[in-house]
């Protein structure tokens, strides 16, 4: 699956220490490739933290899942 072909290019290039910024609603990849999430609603970020303390909860507020 070309996700999964993403996931293992964005995980490499981390590992590399390249920094990306990735716009993505796939929240599968996002909790597989980043460290950090910056949550963005009318153009302004309206949460941000380290991946861990993503919870569902902050998803439903912020992203039609």
């Amino acid at each position: 699956m070309i996700v999964d072909e993403l996931a293992e290019v964005f995980v490499r290039l981390a590992d590399e220490g390249t920094s990306l910024l990735l716009i993505e609603q796939h929240i599968s990849l996002i909790r597989r490739v980043v460290e950090r999430y910056h949550i963005m609603s009318k153009g302004m970020i309206v949460d941000s933290g380290p991946l861990a303390q993503l919870t569902t909860e902050k998803l439903k507020q912020h992203v039609a899942v």
